[in-house]
């Protein structure tokens, strides 16, 4: 196993890259991912894991290593020092990885009718986005779609929050969405745009289920006008206190259980 001291290392270097860039991972079609039960999601999910990166304590803390070593084409043995370096998280474990991005999990041109999506429009908070995705893979949503200005799904933040969902999750990246929400709309799918306006539909009195896309927008304005016009329905959730809205997370989480409650009190 090759040894790793410096923090000049050229692998050191482009892993560093892959975590704080998405236009470096969007070009190479690689990942950074950092921890012992990410790197673990990646192989489990069928990912190839080109390099993987371990400290002298990782090695006999986490056997599931030993298992991520027989199928990755590269273990490097890293300083303390160099770990430090790479980590993103205040108390690393020392197991760091680079992996090839998942396939296109998800078509926006070929959704099925009876499906049951969550849609995102600008969402831009890594924590928030994080927190969707793993509720969505919970709930068992049949797959996301987001708006070109949403934060990057594989940022490090996005990948942490997550739990490994954005390397499970179905998903896809669509450029003009009030384009696509009117096509989806078209083909039988049934969208809702998710606002904080007392004259929308109220949640409570709106059946979601098979063929329904809600759609959640940016943190601080929402959604555009564009696409809640596209939406042709608005919903909203019914709020007794003073506050005006909830976080987009929040908002998305509650609008995704009585999407898929059904399926989930009967799982």
């Amino acid at each position: 196993m090759i040894s790793i001291t410096s923090r000049d290392n050229p692998q050191v270097k482009r892993f560093c890259r892959l975590r704080d860039k998405s236009r470096e991972r969007r070009e190479s079609g690689l990942l950074a991912l950092e921890g012992a039960r990410l790197c673990a999601d990646a192989a489990d999910n069928g990912l190839t894991v080109e390099t993987l990166f371990v400290t002298e304590q990782a090695l006999a803390q986490y056997p599931v290593i030993a298992r991520l070593s027989e199928s990755t084409k590269q273990v490097l043995l890293v300083s303390d020092a160099v770990a430090t370096l790479m980590a993103e998280t205040e108390h690393p474990q020392g197991v760091f990885a680079v992996v090839a991005c998942p396939p296109d999990s998800l078509d926006p041109e070929a959704l099925d009718v009876t499906g049951r999506y969550l849609v995102l429009e600008g969402v831009r908070d890594p924590g928030n986005l994080g927190t969707i995705v793993r509720t969505a893979e919970a709930f068992g949503v049949d797959g996301l779609l987001l708006s070109a200005d949403c934060c990057d799904l594989y940022s490090p933040k996005v990948l942490r929050a997550a739990m490994g969902g954005t390397l499970r999750l179905p998903t896809a990246v669509v450029t003009d969405l009030p384009a696509a929400i009117a096509k989806w709309r078209a083909q039988g799918l049934t969208p809702f745009a998710c606002v904080a306006d007392a004259s929308a539909e109220p949640l409570t009195a709106v059946r979601l289920g098979a063929g329904c896309m809600p759609v959640i927008g940016n943190e601080g304005n929402g959604l555009t006008a564009e696409a809640i016009a596209a939406c042709g329905r608005s919903l909203t959730i019914p709020m007794a206190g003073r506050a005006e809205s909830l976080n987009a997370a929040v908002a998305a989480c509650i609008v995704m259980w009585e999407l898929t409650k059904t399926e989930a009190t009967n799982g």
